[in-house]
């Protein structure tokens, strides 16, 4: 087995029980809290710090089996799980629905689309992940390239935090929402059906007159 392939796994395998450690011993820290952009009291909550824990023991497994290969010097299992994991990482990122907001010459700004490399930088990631998501983000890249803008992914959580930074993000960057079309109240069923039928070019705004 090649030095760069050892090196590699042993390295991921680090990675993984690091993240073992905070997701399972260091489940309510301020570390865990930075790593995953989850607030001290969504880590407190009985059901995250379960799924979290789950998780770790998760990537616990594959940072043992990986330094067993390598004990091994087992090429074909190295292999294979470096594979699996590479695969875990760009499903996450595949699999999330894109809503995207553009304003030419400024800011491409993505609360639901792929992860880039900008983004896994900003979240202090590893190398390899740096890569992957570079890779999984490269489509919004150069689309932000063509129309002079800097693509950003943003990753926004339920507890008001995550959407008070895009707020704040908008108005420092000047970016107008895209509106797609406005209704009535009294044409609340129209709107819905355009919703549900997707293809919209922005949002559509449900006005009620006071």
């Amino acid at each position: 087995m090649s030095t760069i392939t050892t090196v590699l796994a042993i390295l991921v395998a680090l990675e993984h029980q690091y993240i073992m450690f905070l997701e399972t011993i260091a489940t309510g820290s301020k570390s865990t809290s930075r790593v995953f952009g989850l607030s001290i009291d969504q880590l407190k909550s009985k059901t995250i710090a379960t799924l979290l824990k789950n998780q770790g023991v998760y990537n616990g497994l594959i940072a043992i089996l990986l330094l067993v290969a390598v004990w091994q010097q087992d090429l074909l299992w190295t292999r294979l799980l470096l594979g699996y994991v590479i695969l875990v990482a760009l499903y996450g990122s595949l699999t999330s629905k894109p809503s995207i907001i553009l304003k030419r010459g400024g800011h491409l700004v993505s609360l639901r689309g792929l992860p880039n490399g900008e983004f896994a930088s900003r979240m202090h990631m590893p190398f390899w992940k740096r890569v992957l998501f570079n890779l999984a983000g490269m489509k919004y890249d150069r689309m932000a390239t063509r129309n002079q803008q800097h693509y950003h992914f943003i990753f926004v959580h339920e507890d008001g935090e995550g959407l008070q930074k895009v707020s704040r993000l908008f108005a420092e960057k000047r970016i107008p929402a895209s509106v797609d079309d406005v209704f009535g109240l009294d044409n609340v069923n129209q709107a819905l059906k355009k919703v549900a039928s997707g293809g919209s070019k922005g949002k559509t705004i449900l006005k009620i007159n006071s």
